[in-house]
C-alpha cells in the first residue's frame, strides 16, 4: 500500500546517504539519482524508452506481482480466445482516428490514451499500466465496427476492405511483437508462487529444482521452499530454508517473518523474537508487528499491550487481524 512504499523509499534513502530523511528530502534525493543516471548513461536511456514503446503496441502482457500466463493456467475463463489488446489496438486505434474526423472534440478520447502510452513508455512497463488505454480503445473499437457495417450494407466494399485489411494489419503486427517479446514463456518462480498458493507442493517443488538450476542464487525460490516445508509441518527444514533464502538476501523482510514462525518450538523463543524484530525493523507490517507484540506478552507486557493498542487504532474495523489484537489485550490481565 502506498503507506508501505513510502516507508521503503524513505528507508532506502536513509540507507544510501547514512543519515534521517525527510519526505520532502527523499523525493529530492531520488529525483536527482534519475536525473543524473539520465545524463551520465543517454544510450541506455534512449534503449529504454524505445523498447517500452515497442512493447505497449504489443499483445504481450508483462507481468507485475501477477502474471497473466500463469494465471490462464488455472482458469477456464482466461483459457478461452478472448479479445486480447493486440485486437482493441486494431480495431480501436483506427476508430478513434474516425472519431476525430468526424468531431475534433473526440480528441478528449485520446487523453486516457495519451496518458497510458506515457506511464508505460517513460515509468512502469507492467500491463496493469496500459490498461487506462482499453476502454477508449473500446469505444474506438465500436465506432469502427458500425462503420464496417454501414458500408458492407452500402455494399461499399473497397472502404470496408482497406478498412478490415488496415485494421489486420496492425492486428498481426501487434501479435508478432508479443511473441517476440516473449509471451510464449512463463516464469518459473511466479509459477512456483502460484502452485504453493494452490496446495499443489510436488509441482511447485519440481518447479523449483528447474528454475534453481539456472537461478542458484535465487532467494525467493529458497524462501518458496520454506513455505512448502512450513505448510507441511516440517519446521527444521523450513528453517533450513528461509535461512539459505537470508544467506542470499538479508532484506527479505517475508523470510525473516517465515523463519520467526518456523522457530515454533518453546525452546527456540529467543531465535523467534530475533527473526520477528528484523522482520519488522525491516517493513513494519502490521502482520509482523502482531507476532512480534504475541512474542513479547510474557516478558514485556507493557510493551505488548502498546503494540496491540497501536494496531488497533490504525487497523480497519473489519480487519481480521483487529480481532487478534483485541484478543491479545484480552490476554494480559489488568493492563487493558
Amino acid at each position: 500500500n502506498p503507506r508501505e512504499m513510502q516507508f521503503y523509499f524513505v528507508q532506502e534513502a536513509e540507507r544510501r546517504t547514512g543519515r534521517p530523511m525527510s519526505l520532502s528530502e527523499t523525493n529530492a534525493y531520488f529525483s536527482d539519482a534519475a536525473l543524473r543516471h539520465m545524463r551520465e548513461n543517454p544510450a541506455a536511456v534512449v534503449r529504454h524508452l524505445g523498447g517500452n514503446l515497442v512493447s505497449f503496441f504489443s499483445a504481450y502482457e508483462p507481468p507485475i506481482n501477477r502474471s497473466y500466463y500463469v494465471d490462464r493456467l488455472y482458469s477456464s475463463i482466461l483459457r478461452l480466445p478472448l479479445a486480447g489488446f493486440s485486437l482493441l489496438l486494431a480495431l480501436g486505434g483506427i476508430g478513434l482516428v474516425m472519431a476525430v474526423r468526424r468531431d475534433m472534440r473526440s480528441l478528449a478520447l485520446w487523453i486516457p490514451v495519451s496518458v497510458a502510452l506515457i506511464t508505460y513508455t517513460v515509468f512502469f512497463d507492467f500491463s496493469r499500466f496500459r490498461f487506462p488505454a482499453v476502454p477508449m480503445l473500446a469505444v474506438g473499437a465500436g465506432i469502427l465496427l458500425d462503420w464496417l457495417w454501414r458500408r458492407v450494407d452500402e455494399k461499399r466494399w473497397k472502404p470496408a476492405g482497406l478498412a478490415a485489411g488496415l485494421a489486420c494489419g496492425i492486428f498481426l503486427a501487434s501479435t508478432a511483437l508479443g511473441w517476440r517479446l516473449g509471451n510464449s514463456s512463463i516464469d518459473e518462480q511466479q509459477l512456483a508462487g502460484a502452485q504453493v498458493k494452490a496446495g499443489q507442493f510436488e509441482q511447485a517443488e519440481a518447479t523449483i529444482t528447474r528454475a534453481l538450476e539456472s537461478q542458484p542464487d535465487n532467494a525467493a525460490l529458497y524462501e518458496l521452499l520454506g513455505i512448502i516445508a512450513a505448510r507441511q509441518s516440517n519446521m527444521p527444514a523450513a528453517i533450513e530454508f528461509n535461512r539459505q533464502a537470508l544467506a542470499l538476501d538479508a532484506q527479505r523482510h517475508v523470510a525473516w517473518y517465515n523463519l520467526s514462525v518456523a522457530y515454533s518450538d518453546p525452546a527456540e523463543r529467543p531465535k523467534a523474537l530475533e527473526a520477528i524484530r528484523a522482520a519488522v525493523s525491516l517493513r513494519p507490517l502490521p502482520d509482523y508487528r502482531y507476532r512480534l507484540a504475541l512474542l513479547l506478552e510474557q516478558e514485556e507486557p507493557e510493551t505488548s499491550r502498546r503494540m496491540y493498542d497501536d494496531l488497533l487504532d490504525e487497523l480497519a474495523a473489519d480487519s481480521p487481524l483487529r480481532e487478534s489484537a483485541s484478543a491479545g489485550l484480552d490476554r494480559l490481565p489488568g493492563l487493558r
